[in-house]
This record gives C-alpha cells, sequence and structure tokens, in this order.
C-alpha cells in the first residue's frame, strides 16, 4: 500500500531568501509526479543525492514574492510557472544533489527555468506544464 506517512512532528522551516539570480515564488499549485513518489521510496537513490529532510515536488505555479537584485522581467506579483530542480535533466548522465521543492508554501527558483503563467492558462493546469516540454526534451536526446 502507497501512503503519506509521518514519522514525527514537523517545526515551522524559516521562508528561503533569494540570491542574485533567483526568485521567491509563493506556491499556489504543485504537480506529483512519478519522480516524487520513487524518490520516496528511495528508488532512484543511485542516481538524485537526496539531502534529507527533503521537501518534494519539482513542478509548480505561483506568485512571485521577491526577487533577487540581478533579476529583470520579472516584478513581485508576477504569476509565473517553474520547475524548481531543472538539474534532473541530468539524471541519466551522473548523479547530483537535489535541494529544493514545491510541497511548500513558499520555494525558491533559478531566472532561467521559470516563466510567466499566461492568464487564460488555470493555476493548477500551469503546475504540470513545466514537466511535459521537459520530457519531450529528454525524449527527442535519445531517439
Amino acid at each position: 500500500m502507497a501512503a503519506l506517512q509521518y514519522s514525527k512532528y514537523s517545526k515551522a522551516l524559516k521562508s528561503p531568501m533569494p540570491e542574485k539570480d533567483e526568485i521567491l515564488v509563493k506556491i499556489e499549485a504543485t504537480m506529483i509526479n512519478l519522480i516524487d513518489w520513487k524518490l520516496q521510496k528511495g528508488m532512484l537513490k543511485i542516481i538524485y543525492l537526496i539531502k534529507l529532510p527533503y521537501i518534494p515536488c519539482s513542478d509548480v505555479s505561483g506568485k512571485v514574492v521577491s526577487i533577487g537584485p540581478s533579476i529583470t522581467g520579472f516584478s513581485q506579483g508576477d504569476k509565473v510557472v517553474s520547475w524548481l530542480d531543472l538539474n534532473m535533466i541530468f539524471m541519466f548522465f551522473f548523479p547530483f544533489s537535489l535541494e529544493s521543492g514545491g510541497f511548500a508554501q513558499y520555494a525558491i527558483s533559478a531566472i532561467k527555468y521559470m516563466t510567466k503563467r499566461p492568464s487564460r492558462v488555470p493555476i493548477v493546469k500551469a503546475a504540470a506544464l513545466s514537466l511535459l516540454p521537459l520530457v519531450v526534451w529528454v525524449l527527442m536526446l535519445f531517439k
């Protein structure tokens, strides 16, 4: 049986602060995908070096809360879509560490992995937008 289970009570975490090329996003929706489930089960330990405790989910949509000092083109309040751990694309080549997650109130996103959400795209559907182009790109690499 699959289930979400707690092994201890958690404490409140401090909100992260964006660095020069990062944006702090207030998460409005996140997508739990197959990789999140496999990470939790420990099925990808050889590929992903997770620093525990780990916050899962990398596909998010939300609003910009604050921006790093070198950011242009985004403003506080912008509606955005982001892939928080785009480094996952290298999973086929070498192991690496995962650090951020969207299953939280706030998350940090690198500017290069973020785009503004079109107003006609609902918040929940927008959270799934970042995964599809990535899957297509990976499939094109290995065609």
